[in-house]
């Protein structure tokens, strides 16, 4: 097998030499480093990365953390694009990416032992303890969605269903449903958030039977959303669904209602997927640009590596994709 001293043997230099030049480290002429380059290819000499990674500490592997409600995980098209965008964007910087199970007991440990450089925390409970020590340790990370850390790229939430109640109100609809997800992480708490901010300034009085308990997608999540709207007790024109999944599985069930009372009910989702605009009747939702969100969590990780700490959240602009489920009354 080729070795690295080989290439240094026959380039008359030191394998430190050809060292720094796969590692791009040090000041090395640019005739050199091409003689070293044209030798290495020369002789078939392939670089061990896992002797590159003891020597630099760094393995140029980015590590995904990604599990959500169901385990839908990479299946979901909101993460799966993300994902794309970002993976694009870091292989274009040097890097591979390595998925990282959720079943390891500690995060932390589980990166040192890899030598990952950094983290995309994609979709995680963060809740967990384990979580919270990831988060406090020495790894790079990117987060997406998680307000209360500054190294995050996220959609406001709470001003994107402000806006929506905005759409909503504007289209004669002042009895309104939010279906809000039973759990009190920074997502669900930021657009309940919202909700309420976008009836006060529209004059709208706040009842608590106006939200009503669901869950972000799962099995049956529509069909309990719709069971707990009509049970609560209020008159309603219209449902805010957490996410357009949940939405779509609601779709059979409002149409049963809407038999029901003889009058159409609107409805809008959460995230923008591409099943909500193929839709006969494409929803209307807030859309998240998964490209740009992907491409935003690379820079940002970069940077981080980098040791260029990020001091605030990046912002993504908020669009309301507007489908044919809200009727104007």
């Amino acid at each position: 097998m080729v070795t690295i001293y080989d290439v240094a043997k026959k380039c008359n230099c030191s394998y430190t030499t050809v060292s720094k030049v796969f590692n791009n480290t040090g000041s090395i002429s640019e005739k050199k480093r091409q003689e070293i380059l044209s030798v290495a290819k020369e002789l078939g000499y392939v670089p061990n990365s896992i002797a590159r990674s003891l020597a630099t500490k760094k393995s140029n592997t980015i590590g995904i953390l990604l599990h959500n409600f169901e385990d839908r995980g990479i299946t979901h098209e909101l993460f799966s694009k993300i994902l794309n965008a970002f993976r694009i964007e870091v292989e274009n910087n040097g890097y591979d990416i390595l998925f990282l199970s959720q079943h390891h007991d500690d995060y932390l440990v589980s990166c040192k032992t890899k030598s990952i450089d950094g983290v995309f925390v994609l979709c995680c409970d963060y809740s967990l303890d384990k979580t919270h020590k990831f988060l406090k340790g020495d790894i790079p990370y990117v987060c997406f969605d998680n307000s209360e850390v500054p190294n995050s790229v996220q959609l406001d939430g709470c001003e994107a269903v402000a806006q929506m109640v905005d759409y909503l109100v504007s289209k004669g609809h002042s009895k309104i449903i939010y279906i809000s997800p039973d759990d009190n992480s920074p997502v669900t708490v930021g657009r309940l958030n919202g909700f309420k901010d976008g009836l006060t300034r529209n004059n709208i009085e706040f009842d608590e039977r106006m939200v009503q308990k669901g869950s972000y997608y799962a099995k049956d999540s529509g069909k309990i959303a719709v069971e707990n709207a009509i049970n609560s007790g209020l008159e309603f024109t219209a449902i805010m669904f957490p996410d357009d999944y949940t939405a779509v599985s609601a779709i059979r069930y409002i149409k049963d209602y809407e038999k029901k009372v003889g009058r159409k009910i609107s409805y809008t989702g959460f995230d923008g997927v591409e099943v909500t605009e193929i839709l006969s009747k494409p929803i209307t939702t807030i859309k998240q640009d998964t490209n740009l969100i992907g491409v935003e969590a690379a820079k940002i990780l970069l940077n981080e590596i980098k040791g260029n700490k990020s001091t605030s959240p990046t912002f993504i602009p908020i669009s309301i994709y507007e489908g044919k489920t809200v009727t104007q009354i």
